[in-house]
């Protein structure tokens, strides 16, 4: 059975085996978000082979370890390798934290980096990496430092929520460089959700119902900084939001 311990020692395998540090990035990067398990079952070890194949392509001779982008969202959460993060709050007994971030022997530095809507994006530090849980929604999301990108927006996803919540609202979790200060959703008919002050992670409050098509990321000034596609027909992070409106009553 896989656990959390077998694909941390995978990750320190390929960072310390391979020469090609670009590969073991592109291949991290790709890797898809892992669902949380129900207790009880056996994870589907898809991030080990994708690591054996990241070794397998790059040889097994000594090397340097892999060096993280040192500029935007990786220059966030930097922090968390040190005694002091500074994203976010501490999270409380109040902020009702899965069981598996509440394992003290694990888990450290556990903190609440955005909140919307009675969603909160959590985040640790465990096994070398951060594992981020998108709101209790049933999806949680581990990267290793090499795989944060240096970019100014990296987006964690909606969660595993089926369908918008009874105020029509779907969560919409993310990650930024610290010179992002607001977020928004533009949509279909060329309106924009209000923008909403961030610090370095966001929970956005979309509406599926108004053919949500990207998100928006401002400086201070008000600047676009970066635009990230969001809607089914375009881009590389397609959400079917169609799909998530809820179903009428007859």
């Amino acid at each position: 059975m896989s656990t959390d311990h077998d694909l941390s020692r995978l990750y320190a395998a390929a960072r310390e085996a391979t020469t090609d540090q670009a590969a073991v990035r592109r291949v991290l990067q790709r890797a898809p978000a892992r669902p949380r398990r129900p207790r009880g079952l056996a994870r589907v070890p898809a991030l080990a082979a994708i690591l054996v194949v990241v070794l397998l392509a790059a040889g097994y001779g000594a090397a340097a370890p892999i060096r993280a982008a040192v500029g935007g969202v990786a220059s966030t959460f930097a922090s968390f390798w040190r005694d002091d993060p500074d994203v976010g709050r501490p999270a409380t007994a109040e902020d009702h934290l899965p069981d598996w971030m509440r394992d003290a022997r694990t888990a450290r530095r556990a903190r609440v980096v955005a909140e919307a809507g009675g969603y909160r994006l959590y985040v640790v530090q465990r096994h070398g990496m951060l594992d981020f849980d998108l709101g209790n929604t049933g999806v949680g999301i581990g990267l290793v430092p090499e795989s944060l990108d240096d970019t100014d927006v990296q987006l964690l996803g909606p969660g595993a929520q089926r369908y918008a919540d009874r105020h029509g609202h779907v969560p919409l979790f993310g990650i930024t460089a610290r010179r992002v200060r607001t977020v928004e959703i533009a949509y279909g008919d060329g309106s924009r959700s209000t923008p909403t002050r961030i610090d370095g992670a966001f929970v956005l409050l979309v509406e599926p119902d108004r053919a949500p098509r990207a998100v928006v990321a401002r400086n201070a000034r008000g600047t676009p900084i970066q635009t990230i596609r969001i809607d089914p027909g375009d881009g590389p992070f397609r959400i079917e939001w169609a799909d998530k409106i809820r179903p009428r009553r007859p």
